[in-house]
C-alpha cells in the first residue's frame, strides 16, 4: 500500500498527493496515562529497593516483583497498541481519490476508497481552545447519493486539508468535464 518513500498508486497516471494521520495530541493522551502508571511503578521498585530491606528475598518480595513487572508489560502492550492505532489510521489524498485506513485492532484494518467525482461538499470542525490553539479539528468530506459520509477525526491542519480536497475535486470535474465536452463536439464542415 504504502511504500518505503511514502508514495501510494496503484493506478498508471495516479500520484500521491497527502498523507495525512491524526494530530500527535491525539496520541498524546493514552502516552501520558501510561508513563504516569510506569512512574508509579517505578516509585515502588525504589520503595521495594529501598524501605522493605528486611524482607528482601522472601516470597512476598518475589511475588510483587513478578506481578509488577506483568504490570509493566501490561502498560508497555497498552502503549503499544496505541501506537499502531495512531500510526497505521492515515488517509491517502491521491489526483484521483481518496484511501481511508482505519486500524481496528493490530492485526484488523478497514480501507475505504472515495472518488473525488462523488464528494459534494467538505466541512471543518474545529472546538475548544485547545484545537484552535494546536490547529486540529475534523473534517468531514460529504458524498452524493447514497454514498456514506467520511470523517477525518481529529487531524492536523484541517482547513488546509479541507481545502486540498475541494480544490482536487475541482480539477478531477473540470479535467472530466473538459474531456466529455472534446469527445461529444461534432466538428465544423463549413456549412
Amino acid at each position: 500500500m504504502l511504500g518505503n518513500d511514502g508514495t501510494f498508486a496503484t493506478e498508471p497516471g495516479e500520484e500521491t498527493l497527502m498523507v495525512i494521520r491524526k494530530h500527535w495530541l491525539v496520541y498524546g493522551k493514552p502516552t501520558l496515562k501510561a508513563f504516569g502508571l510506569l512512574l508509579l511503578l517505578f516509585g515502588f521498585w525504589i520503595a521495594q529497593a529501598n524501605y522493605f530491606q528486611q524482607w528482601q528475598g522472601t516470597a512476598i518480595i518475589n511475588i510483587l516483583t513478578i506481578f509488577s513487572s506483568i504490570f509493566a508489560l501490561i502498560i508497555l502492550a497498552y502503549l503499544y497498541v496505541h501506537w499502531v492505532n495512531y500510526y497505521f489510521d492515515l488517509t491517502i489524498l491521491t489526483n484521483q481519490r481518496m484511501l481511508f485506513v482505519n486500524q481496528k485492532r493490530i492485526f484488523a484494518r478497514e480501507v475505504s476508497e472515495l472518488n473525488f467525482l462523488k464528494v459534494q461538499d467538505t466541512k471543518v470542525d474545529v472546538s475548544g481552545i485547545l484545537q484552535t490553539y494546536m490547529n486540529f479539528g475534523n473534517v468531514l468530506v460529504e458524498t452524493a447519493g447514497e454514498s456514506p459520509n467520511f470523517s477525518l477525526d481529529h487531524i492536523a491542519n484541517p482547513h488546509e486539508v479541507a481545502n486540498k480536497i475541494m480544490d482536487q475535486c475541482e480539477r478531477l470535474m473540470d479535467r472530466t468535464s473538459n474531456n466529455s465536452n472534446t469527445n461529444n463536439v461534432a466538428p465544423y464542415d463549413g456549412v
